[in-house]
């Protein structure tokens, strides 16, 4: 569940369209972000699922996306029965949940924080050799849509990388 209308109400929309889960929105009655609802179906209404639970990267495996200075949240997902890939980068530094207050504390950093995205964080799509590749792996070019630029971009294979700048509860998001 989420807000709509709050401040990070785009990074939880993102987050939960990444997830796999359903979404439900916990707005009062007439206090909704129609445009930022639009962005999480297709024009006809319906959801676009994701396989399965999402799960981070493995560059933020064993970090702390929360503390650490330097760490982008990067989680992934796919759709369509593993055709289609979904990757969410999410700049969450400073923000955590305050034992003593009982509180959610949301601290962002003002730097931006820089990281790379590519295809084959989206495990479906990784192959450490060539010689691994299979008729599962998908191969070739890859369609990447950032959707914080509204652009298009050809990546050549899974290596090439997207440079991403995330300010501090930036959530743009890259699929394949």
């Amino acid at each position: 569940m989420f807000h709509s209308k709050h401040p990070s109400g785009e990074m939880h929309a993102a987050v939960r369209a990444i997830s796999g889960g359903p979404i439900y929105v916990s707005d009062r009655p007439g206090e909704h972000d129609f445009e930022l609802l639009k962005q999480l179906a297709a024009p006809d209404g319906e959801l676009l699922l994701s396989d399965g639970p999402a799960r981070p990267t493995r560059d933020c495996l064993f970090r702390d996306p929360q503390k650490d200075q330097k760490t982008v949240l990067k989680i992934f997902n796919t759709n369509c029965a593993g055709k289609l890939g979904v990757l969410g980068l999410f700049n969450i530094q400073g923000s955590s949940w305050d034992r003593s207050r009982r509180r959610f504390a949301m601290l962002h950093r003002e730097a931006p924080l820089h990281a790379w995205a590519r295809p084959r964080d989206v495990e479906a799509f990784r192959s450490e050799r060539k010689s691994e590749r299979t008729a599962e792996r998908p191969t070739g070019e890859f369609a990447a849509f950032q959707r914080s630029k509204s652009e298009i971009l050809l990546l050549p294979d899974g290596y090439h990388s997207i440079p991403v700048e995330l300010g501090g509860g930036g959530a743009p998001s890259v699929s394949r």
